[in-house]
């Protein structure tokens, strides 16, 4: 027997790109994981995206809420320029 579908799994993340612009660090990460799936030799009409964020406790700093909001909306933005959905 043989397989005709398997499952293809990558992931983007800059520690030093997110640290200094979260928003920015979000968009490249989606950009970052949909290349790599690519590569893999994974067909662009079947890539769906599942987020992991992990943040500080956001306690009631407003600078602190910023960054998931930040990383989100980037994340959005990557998502929407390049026709994938989050699952």
């Amino acid at each position: 027997d043989s397989a005709e579908t398997c499952s293809i799994m990558s992931w983007g993340f800059n520690p030093y790109i997110t640290e200094r612009s979260p928003f920015d660090g979000a968009y490249l990460a989606v950009i970052e994981s949909v290349s790599k799936l690519i590569a893999s030799g994974a067909s662009f009409d079947n890539i769906y995206l599942s987020f992991q964020e992990y943040f500080e406790k956001l306690e009631t700093s407003p600078e602190k809420w910023g960054k998931p909001l930040g990383a989100i909306l980037g994340a959005f933005k990557a998502q929407y320029d390049l026709g994938v959905a989050a699952i």
